[in-house]
């Protein structure tokens, strides 16, 4: 089973930082998974939230702002709150796949996306988009690109592998064994999310406990999204509580 590092190895660094992406690429993550969204002048910008609120108490929508006054908002370490994506990429992609959940529909983030990426290794990106309409966007925009759904039907598999998608992705609780024997009829790979959307303690999005992350082995899920890649994988290689 794959172990994808959600926004970077996110339990022990700040989301979606280099540092995040660092600790991953160090724990053998199989890839690092990222957010992307669109600055108000078409910057394509690392950040989960519609706005950095919650990261950095700033709440003007990222939308609505340049990049330039985006980048201005700083963390502690020196680095912006939410990098340019293409910055990220190329600490990522020269190494590992890069996953990227792309926040906001429509061919220009694509595009977008697509242009940040260092040309040599457009084959490692993932790109997860959440409609099927997308997904054929992005197998036309980057044909060696990989697509991942970040569907809202779990049961979507087959409108997904028609659309030329890869890799379904399910919610931890979504994941049954018809489902992903479903993936696999379609010709998908089948990942996970650890967690629930809106879950907080173990259930924190991209958190997982030992026997859960062994459950989801138990079903053949090819890949799973963490906090902490090395914890998983520690527990996938027979240690860990």
């Amino acid at each position: 089973m794959k172990i994808i590092a959600h926004r970077g190895a996110s339990a022990v660094a700040r989301e979606n930082s280099l540092a995040a992406a660092a600790a991953a690429l160090a724990a053998g993550a199989y890839a690092v998974e990222m957010d992307a969204r669109l600055s108000a002048d078409g910057v394509p910008l690392v950040a989960h939230d519609p706005d950095l609120g919650r990261l950095a108490g700033d709440g003007r929508p990222i939308a609505e702002m340049t990049g330039a006054e985006v980048a201005l908002l700083r963390a502690v370490d020196g680095e912006p709150w939410a990098l340019p994506l293409g910055r990220l990429l190329a600490a990522v992609v020269a190494r590992v796949p890069a996953v990227i959940d792309i926040k906001v529909a429509g061919e220009a983030m694509l595009a977008a996306i697509v242009d940040a990426a260092p040309a040599a290794h457009v084959g490692r990106l993932v790109l997860g988009v959440r409609n099927v309409d997308d997904a054929a966007r992005a197998r036309r925009l980057a044909p060696a690109a990989a697509v991942l759904g970040l569907l809202p039907d779990p049961d979507g598999a087959a409108a997904l592998a028609g659309a030329g998608g890869h890799v379904l992705r399910l919610w931890e609780r979504d994941a049954t064994p018809a489902r992903v024997a479903a993936a696999r009829r379609a010709g998908l790979e089948c990942w996970v999310t650890a967690g629930e959307p809106r879950g907080e303690g173990a259930w924190l999005v991209g958190a997982v406990t030992p026997e859960r992350l062994r459950a989801l082995a138990g079903l053949g899920v090819d890949g799973v999204l963490v906090n902490d890649p090395a914890a998983a994988r520690t527990v996938l290689e027979g240690g860990g509580a």
